[in-house]
């Protein structure tokens, strides 16, 4: 069983990308963390993700997908900030 992942492969891959830069996550290789996500996530377009086609996008990130994530992570942010109120009000 994968995971469906409701984007492109180049938006899961930046994703990914700012995750390990942030420290949020860790790998030992970057070839494991490829494995991983090819063998546990899909797309709606890619059931099998080539991990030499998300090495690519990973360390060659479109401008596409820097903006789609940058968009979805400032949603993140508002339902995380409106979380925050209810649980101090």
């Amino acid at each position: 069983m994968k995971v469906d992942f409701n984007g492109s492969v180049d938006e899961l891959a930046y994703i990914f990308k700012v995750l390990v830069e942030s420290g949020m996550i860790t790998c030992r290789t970057k070839s494991e963390m490829y494995d991983v996500i090819v063998n546990n996530f899909r797309t709606k377009k890619t059931e099998d993700i080539s991990k030499n086609s998300l090495k690519n996008k990973y360390n060659v990130p479109q401008l596409s997908a820097v903006e789609s994530v940058n968009e979805k992570m400032r949603y993140l942010r508002q339902l995380s900030l409106k979380k925050l109120a209810e649980m101090s009000a």
